[in-house]
């Protein structure tokens, strides 16, 4: 089964999701289960601190006591709202027991506390200082000495804890946003930067192949005297359409052409150069074999340099993601077609290629599809081992005569 071109992996950012989801998952089912738990232990004991509870009101006035712990996550202010207009007409409407003095039930003073901090976590300063001052406020008239002053203090604290979890989350927030951004960024400027070499590239092959059309088509007349005049003009005609064709290859070229990339000075290698290129990976310490299938014969400057260019980023992926592991190339000469593959097996361990992603592959495609050609790459399953494949198809010249039937 051959993996399609161009597909993403998206596995680090699913698990980021999942992930994140069950943390969320978590605060909701801890935030249920703390209210529950608030909710069963604080009805029975609301007759213990208030004289005056009937049991017809018990159950309502102890579900809005504790309840609103489990809206913490989704609209903190609502459950605080509740929490604290019971806080104010509970003392109101019931008196204490002669053995509790506090106005307030423990369990609320809980609640409390966490609606207060989910606040200041959620919302903005300004319904955060609200929110703390009026809880403050209530402490300072419902409490009796200077515990009122001590809670406060505490609300105040608890309000500021909770604006700097606030700003920490946004913060990384905001810098996971931007890496994102970058990382973007910094992929298509790649993608472009590798377009373009690879426009430099064919611009060399067609400059030098439209160079010697031109120079063919003007001395034609030089080297064949006996040629007529009309001949003699399309010769010009040839030349001059070869010429405007070579000039505006070089002024799309400026075009793609980036400052920052110079474009390199040496003759662009070939399949004739592949020997080189494995030698020097084998100098590098990879293991690499090579195997020609078929009878060999030329191809065109193009074809070569996307063979070439194909191999090369092969090998670097390999030595990259799955060092120590051997390598195998092999070059396929069909009658229309050169088949180049390279195989590696996976690594059997992670490897830290570092946190910016590649963009060989995609350059590969671009290149060879330039051409009319197709590449895939991926992981496939070989002998009952996953190895990872990298097989393209280029176009080249049939083989006609004695030659194909060689073949």
């Amino acid at each position: 089964m051959r993996p399609t071109v161009g597909r993403v992996t998206t596995i680090s950012t699913g698990r980021r999701r999942i992930r994140d989801r069950l943390r969320n998952n978590w605060i909701d089912i801890g935030a249920i289960a703390v209210a529950g738990i608030l909710f069963a232990s604080g009805w029975p004991t609301l007759f213990e601190i208030y004289d005056t509870m009937s049991p017809v009101a018990a159950p309502v006035v102890a579900a809005a006591m504790f309840l609103p712990v489990a809206l913490a996550r989704f609209n903190p202010l609502l459950g605080w709202v509740i929490v604290i207009v019971t806080a104010i007409a509970v003392p109101l409407l019931w008196d204490n027991t002669e053995t509790y003095t506090y106005p307030w039930h423990p369990g609320q003073l809980i609640a409390l506390l966490v609606l207060l901090f989910a606040v200041a976590v959620r919302m903005s300063p300004a319904v955060t200082l609200i929110v703390v001052g009026v809880t403050s406020g209530a402490a300072l008239v419902f409490m009796p000495g200077m515990d009122g002053r001590g809670w406060m203090t505490g609300f105040f604290f608890l309000g500021f804890a909770g604006y700097l979890v606030q700003r920490l989350v946004s913060s990384r927030r905001q810098l996971a946003d931007q890496t994102a951004r970058t990382r973007v960024e910094r992929e298509l400027r790649a993608g472009l930067e590798e377009k373009a070499r690879i426009a430099r590239d064919l611009h060399d092959v067609v400059a030098h192949h439209m160079s010697l059309v031109v120079v063919a088509a003007q001395t034609a007349p030089y080297r064949h005297a006996e040629i007529s005049d009309p001949v003699r003009a399309e010769f010009d005609t040839i030349a001059e359409t070869a010429r405007t064709a070579l000039d505006e290859v070089r002024g799309i070229l400026g075009v793609l052409r980036t400052d920052e990339v110079a474009a390199p000075l040496a003759p662009q290698p070939g399949l004739a150069e592949l020997d080189d290129l494995v030698e020097a990976a084998r100098r590098a310490g990879v293991e690499v074999s090579v195997a020609v299938e078929g009878i060999v014969r030329p191809v065109d400057a193009s074809t070569g340099l996307a063979a070439y260019r194909c191999v090369q980023e092969a090998l670097a992926n390999a030595g990259r993601h799955a060092p120590g592991q051997p390598v195998a190339v092999s070059i396929g000469y069909g009658l229309t077609e050169l088949t180049i593959r390279v195989t590696n097996p996976m690594a059997t361990s992670p490897v830290d290629t570092g946190t910016t992603g590649g963009h060989g592959v995609r350059g590969m495609s671009d290149r060879i599809g330039a051409l009319g050609g197709v590449v895939s790459a991926g992981p496939v399953e070989r002998d009952g081992r996953w190895v990872f494949g990298v097989l393209a198809h280029l176009p080249i010249a049939p083989v006609v005569g004695a030659a194909a039937a060689g073949l």
